[in-house]
């Protein structure tokens, strides 16, 4: 029974993944090379899957998020609030990010931001801890009623403000590019859930240094897309038993929450924006004073 859920969910695996980076086309290739990868991704999926179901589900994340990537280290986890209304953020370096942000909350209330995927749609336990981004722009505002009932409700929220893959911090320049274009629900939410805390959280340490060292993808200029065939063959390396040096220690930096009365005392959505930006980018700087800051050009970012 296991083995037939595992072939189902991994062969929407490479369908959607696969396809996605090199073309349904080839995902008959991709089938015959890499089906034993996407067998163990599907595995630690339906793994977390069953382990959410638990009275502790971040625990069950963070041995997730550790066997997707390598190891996860987290940082300042006594700065999560226990208890009340939590909206907790985060960069989107990609890999088993999102997995690692849900280990890093021991709430057994939060719910995570996350796009409509066949892959998460037919996984229920993992479903029921999601609000689903809407496939269209007028469904912005189903997700963002969502959010802040559930914030009311004194429950936690994580999300990706940007949305899109963001430079791994440890490897590539350029968050604070993406930061500046962050999405402005951050103040439309805690202007209307007030009794709120917003907490920032870094991620960093996704990838690799073979990974993105690699000479296969060497000779890929834009660094985003080297980025996300970095991720692939990373995870492809490492489930072929190709030695412990494709591993990487997954960091999250957790920083200091701030009500929402503290970011603007009259609450207003900009002014809060602003300051959730200005508190994501100080502990940016504080984890890593060598970031150059703002560059010319970040292709993590698409020109207005």
């Amino acid at each position: 029974m296991m083995n037939q859920k595992i072939d189902r969910l991994s062969e929407v695996v490479l369908r959607e993944i696969g396809g996605r980076m090199v073309g349904k086309r080839l995902v008959p290739l991709l089938r015959l090379l890499f089906s034993r990868q996407a067998r163990e991704f599907s595995r630690l999926l339906l793994a977390l899957e069953d382990g959410l179901d638990c009275p502790q589900p971040w625990l069950t994340a963070r041995a997730t998020a550790s066997a997707l990537s390598g190891g996860l280290e987290i940082r300042a986890q006594e700065r999560v609030p226990a208890e009340g209304p939590l909206l907790a953020l985060a960069n989107h370096p990609g890999m088993a990010d999102a997995i690692a942000a849900f280990g890093c909350l021991p709430r057994a209330d939060t719910l995570v931001v996350a796009g409509r995927t066949p892959i998460l749609t037919g996984l229920p336990n993992i479903s029921r801890r999601l609000i689903y981004l809407p496939e269209n722009k007028a469904g912005g505002r189903v997700v963002l009623r969502a959010m802040v009932d559930w914030l009311r409700k004194g429950g936690a929220v994580f999300y990706f403000p940007y949305g899109l893959l963001e430079p791994d911090p440890a490897f590539v320049p350029g968050s604070a590019n993406t930061l500046q274009a962050w999405s402005g629900s951050i103040g439309a939410v805690l202007s209307r859930a007030p009794e709120t805390k917003l907490l920032p959280m870094l991620i960093s340490g996704v990838l690799s240094k073979r990974a993105w060292e690699s000479r296969l993808l060497s000779q890929v200029v834009k660094t985003k897309r080297r980025h996300q065939l970095a991720m692939i063959w990373q995870f492809i390396r490492r489930v072929g038993a190709h030695g412990r040096d494709w591993d990487s220690v997954m960091r999250v930096d957790i920083g200091q929450s701030l009500p929402a009365r503290s970011l603007s005392a009259r609450l207003d959505p900009a002014e809060i924006n602003a300051a959730a930006r200005a508190a994501f980018g100080g502990l940016l700087t504080d984890t890593f004073p060598e970031d150059p800051g703002m560059l010319p050009v970040c292709d993590y970012v698409t020109p207005a």
